[in-house]
């Protein structure tokens, strides 16, 4: 089993922004570590929430990169700064591991810091049309205060791989976007304009394609690649959404806000034949469920929803750890409360003929 893991306590890595783990581990069936990375100096860089496993072995990670002030300032950041001093970019590496004799090398990179974009001030890198760049990222876009979300510039909450198309699909719930990066290239082109964002999807706000009116996603996770050429699928969390759908911005994670649900949505990006996607055109919802608000499914954080292979989606609301399945036409067929105590981001079913089970006894 492929985890994340700590070596720091809770407190210790509050230096962080919620989410910081550093650790990844291969784990055998009675919880001994076969193989761990660690990759976690506090006050520089962590791990953080998600992690995804790839047909070669490797494993991609999201990482916190922590910055001053300063050096945020220095790459056209115009805004406020928290308490700590601190903001925070993202990182994805590509881990390989060594099941030998342990350890591991960073064999691949991307950092959001090479595609950064600012109309703020002439005389700093990055200076451009944010409008007539639709692939990068403005630095300066975080509507939401940098308290409430710790200094975290983009929150990035997922990650998933694409053998198909080997492209990477990342979840950015500060921009309530979801963003395509090419995995097909060199870690050294990854650093320019071929690193840049193939498709972005979820807040047209946020490169300034469009007004709040044409928000679909709002503090969104779990997003991941279904197996199907250019389909995704995501819990719509919700939690900027007020009573009139469109994003309440600092409004977070303070209960059920008025007119606040959650939503599950499968999208088909507009992908076209080099496998690259046409950014003027938005993706289709092909499937949905909870849309109208009408099933009470709202977490405001964390969930999940995974399509099983009978067609029917299993979800869970983490805010409480309620679990849900529905068919293909959305009619319930499991709705069940779990005792622990806690927040479960992910829950999975395992078929009995599960290789994993081989030998064990389970209960009847």
């Amino acid at each position: 089993m492929l985890r994340t893991a700590a070596r720091y306590n809770w407190k210790q890595l509050k230096r962080f922004p919620l989410g910081a783990n550093g650790v990844i581990e291969l784990v055998d069936w009675d919880s001994n570590v076969l193989w761990s990375f660690d990759y976690c100096q506090l006050g520089v860089y962590c791990l953080h929430h998600d992690v995804a496993a790839m047909p070669n072995g490797n494993i991609l990670a999201i990482v916190f990169d922590q910055m001053t002030y300063a050096e945020a300032a220095a790459l056209g950041w115009a805004g406020t700064i928290t308490k700590s001093g601190s903001l925070y970019s993202e990182r994805i590496i590509e881990v390989k591991p060594d099941l030998v004799s342990g350890g591991a090398s960073i064999v691949w990179q991307w950092d959001s810091r090479d595609h950064f974009i600012q109309d703020r001030n002439p005389d700093l890198g990055g200076y451009g049309d944010v409008a007539a760049n639709p692939g990068k990222i403005d630095v300066n876009f975080a509507a939401i205060p940098m308290e409430a979300i710790s200094g975290q510039l983009f929150h990035f909450n997922a990650i998933d791989y694409s053998a198909e198309l080997d492209q990477i699909l990342i979840s950015s719930a500060v921009n309530s976007e979801v963003w395509v990066i090419d995995h097909a290239i060199s870690r050294e082109q990854a650093r320019g304009p071929a690193g840049d964002l193939l498709y972005r999807y979820g807040n047209p706000a946020v490169y300034r394609a469009g007004g709040k009116d044409e928000q679909t996603l709002f503090w969104q996770h779990d997003a991941h690649w279904t197996g199907k050429r250019g389909e995704i699928q995501l819990f719509n969390n919700g939690a900027k959404r007020g009573r009139d759908g469109r994003a309440n911005p600092g409004e977070l994670f303070l209960g059920l806000l008025d007119g606040a649900y959650s939503d599950v949505l499968r999208l088909q990006l507009p992908i076209v034949a080099d496998g690259r996607y046409d950014f003027a055109k938005p993706a289709e919802i092909t499937w949905h469920y909870n849309s109208d608000a009408g099933e009470n499914l709202y977490s405001p954080f964390m969930s999940s929803a995974r399509t099983l292979p009978n067609g029917n989606v299993l979800m869970i609301q983490s805010y409480n750890n309620r679990v849900v399945e529905v068919t293909d036409q959305g009619e319930k067929v499991e709705d069940y409360q779990l005792p622990e105590a806690g927040h479960l981001f992910r829950i999975y079913k395992i078929p009995r003929e599960h290789p994993g089970l081989a030998g064990r006894e389970l209960l009847p």
